[in-house]
């Protein structure tokens, strides 16, 4: 080797190249996985991964884990999101099993085990419902006491989309006349004058804000009208109609709003929401009408009817 006038000897050795990863994690194992598939109808995918089960899991016991399904990033992955031998989705997941928490992670739709689906012309919102997929998978296992999403890069958007889509996440979220109150104790729905006749508020619903899940973003206020299409009654003949938060304590009146009488053929009314903004509650007057009564409702909140 020369430079600047001098020589100095450079012996070069052949080596062996040797890539150390030592947060990879390393059988055997002290949990339980398994090969799972589930579908996503819609696109004509199947998704395959691996469910990993935490330290302890006794399905013979009453006490349920929660589970989180693990969403990858842009570009074609494999279930554990490997990148020049790195594998971030294997190392999270080991670490949740060793912590009491469950996963799923899958092959994106057409790499690796999973088949079929669009992929050259996807978007965000068609792997949406590749993860939403999973996300019903879960759900249906009824082996969980909760079902999350953890996001990366690409898969962060699509958590965020399937978290705030303003679905109910179960069927028990819905609070009405049959379901008179939410299982947290945070919405209940007491009383109700179904005729409107006489004066003050025909409902009362009670909400505690304290006591509402974090998973829970929103609660809308609806109302519909009872076998309308046999009754023939639509809310084109209601009038006055009005949405009010108060105080239970001082009775305060907090805020009103008044719907306007311009309904025609609607059966159904969102009156409003209240939301979470970054840990603020906040209300949004709606006065949004459709038709097709409670059932109409249900579709669009994602409640499952008989």
């Amino acid at each position: 080797f020369s430079q600047n006038g001098q020589s100095l000897p450079l012996v070069l050795n052949k080596g062996i190249v040797e890539v150390k990863r030592p947060q990879t994690p390393k059988e055997p194992f002290p949990y339980r996985t398994e090969e799972v598939m589930f579908a996503n109808a819609t696109d004509f995918a199947t998704l395959v991964g691996t469910l990993t089960w935490p330290v302890g899991y006794d399905n013979q016991s009453k006490q349920k884990p929660a589970v989180v399904l693990l969403v990858s990033g842009s570009g074609q992955q494999d279930r554990d999101e490997k990148l020049m031998d790195h594998k971030p989705f294997l190392v999270i997941a080991d670490y949740l099993a060793r912590h009491g928490i469950a996963t799923l992670r899958y092959d994106d739709r057409a790499t690796g085990a999973s088949v079929g689906g669009e992929v050259k012309n996807a978007t965000t919102e068609d792997f949406a419902r590749d993860a939403a997929a999973g996300l019903e998978y879960l759900r249906n296992l009824k082996a969980f006491s909760k079902v999350g999403l953890l996001g990366h890069s690409e898969g962060g958007s699509i958590a965020f989309m399937l978290g705030a889509n303003g679905k109910v996440a179960d069927s028990r979220d819905f609070v009405f006349y049959g379901n008179l109150e939410h299982e947290s104790g945070s919405v209940i729905h007491p009383e109700i004058n179904p005729a409107g006749e006489g004066g003050g508020d025909d409902a009362h619903i009670i909400v505690n804000l304290g006591l509402v899940p974090e998973s829970v973003l929103r609660i809308a206020f609806t109302a519909s009208i009872y076998d309308a299409e046999i009754r023939q009654q639509t809310f084109g003949q209601v009038s006055h109609a009005y949405i009010r938060i108060f105080d239970s304590i001082t009775r305060e009146e907090i805020l009103r709003y008044n719907l306007a009488d311009n309904f025609t053929v609607e059966t159904a009314i969102v009156f409003g929401e209240i939301y979470n903004n970054n840990g603020e509650w906040k209300f949004n007057a709606m006065g949004n009408g459709y038709v097709g009564g409670l059932a109409g409702l249900c579709g669009i909140y994602g409640v499952e009817v008989g």
